[in-house]
C-alpha cells in the first residue's frame, strides 16, 4: 500500500502540473475528502491537491527503515525493536539459550545456573555485574568426568563490559591452564584494575559458589 500511494501520489502530482500548465482552460471541480474541501476553476490544482494526500497517506504507512524527517528537520529511521538488555556481550553467547544465561552479582553465593533438568554439556553464559553493572561477561563449557569431582569447566570466552577479552585469569586453585577449572575451583579475573575471584561447580547442576571483589 506504500508503494501504491506514493507512485499513484507522484504522478497526479506531474499531471496535475502538466494541466495547470498547458492546459489552463480545462474545467475544474471540487473534491471533498477528509473533511475538507478544494474548489478550482482549473483542472490541474484538484489533480495536485490529490496527488499530494496520497504522498502524505503513503509516507505514513512507511515500512520500518523508511527514512523520515523529525520536527527540528534531521532524519531518522524506524526499527523494530531489538533486545540489547546484554549489550555487546552477546556476541560471545551465540547459540546460548536465554535460560542457559545467568547474571551473577558481585556477593552472591550458592547460585544455580543450571538445574538437573537442563543439559549440562553444552555451553552456558555467566553475566558478571556490580551494582547491577555489567562487567564481565564468561561463556563456559562443562565436559563431565566419570566422577563430578574430576568435571571440567571450560572457560570458552571471557570479557569485559565493553567487550574487550580478560587478559587476566587464573586458577586460584590449582594454577595451570587458566581456562580449566576442575569441579568448584576459583578463577581470579582482573577487571577495571580490580580483582575478582568466581568459584563454579555443581553436583548434576551448575552453580556459582561465590562470585566477590577483593580488597
Amino acid at each position: 500500500m506504500f508503494a501504491v500511494l506514493l507512485v499513484l501520489g507522484v504522478a497526479l502530482l506531474v499531471f496535475g502540473g502538466v494541466v495547470l500548465l498547458r492546459h489552463s482552460d480545462k474545467p475544474g471541480g471540487t473534491i471533498k475528502m477528509l473533511g475538507v474541501e478544494l474548489t478550482s476553476a482549473g483542472a490541474g490544482l484538484p489533480l495536485i491537491a490529490l496527488g499530494v494526500l496520497c504522498v502524505v497517506l503513503g509516507v505514513q504507512r512507511a515500512p520500518d527503515g523508511w527514512p523520515r524527517r523529525t520536527a527540528g528537520g534531521a532524519r531518522e529511521t524506524t526499527t523494530a525493536a531489538a533486545d540489547t538488555s546484554l549489550g555487546c556481550v552477546t556476541s560471545i553467547f551465540t547459540n546460548v539459550a536465554p535460560e542457559r544465561i545467568a547474571s551473577i552479582e558481585t556477593g552472591m553465593r550458592d547460585v544455580e545456573v543450571l538445574g538437573s533438568n537442563q543439559p549440562l554439556d553444552t555451553p552456558f553464559g555467566l553475566v558478571l555485574t556490580e551494582n547491577g553493572r555489567r562487567i564481565a561477561a564468561l561463556r563456559l563449557r562443562l565436559y563431565r568426568a566419570p566422577n563430578a569431582s574430576a568435571d571440567l569447566y571450560r572457560v570458552e570466552s571471557a570479557v569485559d563490559a565493553a567487550c574487550r577479552p580478560i587478559a587476566q585469569i587464573r586458577n586460584q586453585s590449582r594454577g595451570g591452564d587458566p581456562t580449566a577449572l576442575i569441579n568448584f575451583d576459583t578463577a581470579r579475573l582482573r577487571v577495571d584494575a580490580h580483582d575478582y575471584d568466581l568459584r563454579i561447580g555443581g553436583e548434576g547442576n551448575v552453580v556459582v559458589g561465590y562470585f566477590t571483589r577483593l580488597p
